[in-house]
């Protein structure tokens, strides 16, 4: 039986707003999380990664899972200049257009979306359009990217990218959220020279399968739970 497709009130800008507060853009300030977080208790966490479960949640035996495109989101202060070798010109600077950067974000947030497809499908889960009675939904955004560019040719560059993930997960049934996750990683996610040479490189990836199996593991132990 399939619930009825529904719009769900989706909360996610105002988390990377609330996101972008705690971390205060600052790649070495850990995060000071609140106890209480719109209804949701701070469950465990480190300097880089938080959990949030809202209290007295009754265990679920979620197996289907539905993925909202990843909303993305660029730091404001990032303005890289690529390197290009017009001919007979020598090298000369160019700035990202709109373009090239809305590109970038596309290409990241696909990529993340694509890997956290793949990490659950292992762990069991089906992932699906259309949501189900044992369906949870993940409403995932990128805050906070900052990549790295070579500062001119093939000069060695600094490695002082960033991103931030903030994945809301909620009951598709009943559009109730039931969890965030917040993951903060820095440092060696990849050079950008062209869009797709940040999704390619490893450090990118294994940064964003940790996220997912992080995920993965909180719905294996709800799952649990509720067989139990």
């Amino acid at each position: 039986m399939q619930v009825p497709s529904t719009c769900v009130k989706r909360t996610t800008i105002t988390l990377l707003v609330t996101l972008l507060a705690l971390s205060v853009g600052c790649a070495s300030k850990p995060f000071e999380p609140p106890a209480v977080w719109d209804g949701l208790e701070y469950r465990s966490g480190t300097a880089s990664t938080v959990w949030y479960v809202r209290p007295g949640l009754e265990p679920r035996a979620w197996r289907t899972v539905m993925i909202d495109p990843p909303i993305v989101t660029i730091d404001e202060r990032w303005d890289p200049i690529m390197y290009a070798l017009p001919v007979g010109q020598g090298i000369a600077p160019s700035h990202l257009s709109s373009r090239n950067v809305a590109e970038v974000k596309d290409v990241i947030g696909a990529a993340v979306r694509r890997i956290l497809t793949v990490e659950l499908e292992a762990g069991g889960y089906r992932v699906v359009d259309q949501a189900q009675l044992d369906t949870v939904r993940l409403s995932p955004g990128l805050v906070d990217i900052y990549m790295d560019v070579p500062e001119r040719g093939l000069a060695p560059w600094r490695r002082d990218d960033r991103m931030t993930l903030v994945m809301e997960l909620s009951d598709a049934a009943t559009t109730r959220v039931i969890a965030r996750y917040v993951a903060r990683e820095t440092g060696g996610l990849g050079m950008l020279h062209v869009p797709n040479t940040v999704v390619q490189d490893p450090d990118f990836r294994r940064a964003v399968r940790a996220w997912a199996r992080a995920v993965r593991t909180s719905l294996d132990e709800l799952s649990q739970a509720a067989a139990t």
